[in-house]
């Protein structure tokens, strides 16, 4: 599933959650793949370039590309 940005800017967070660290931001039109989703849907993971880890981003600030996002694997955060 591939996602783009619909935002000016937008952050990307280390849990899906406002409240969780800040470890990046994207900017409007960067696109890039989910690998998975939230337990309600509304955060997306994902995999970018230069980051280590997966990123969650909150689905509002995307459209989807490519897929459907409904395929994706839940994805449990302690």
């Amino acid at each position: 599933v591939t996602a783009k940005v619909i935002e000016l800017r937008v952050n990307l967070r280390a849990a899906p959650s406002t409240n969780a660290k800040i470890i990046g931001t994207v900017v409007k039109n960067d696109q890039f793949t989910l690998l998975g989703r939230s337990q309600d849907g509304k955060w997306y993971q994902a995999s970018l370039v230069g980051k280590t880890a997966p990123v969650w981003v909150f689905g509002g600030t995307l459209q989807i590309v490519s897929g459907d996002p409904k395929t994706l694997p839940v994805v449990t955060t302690p």
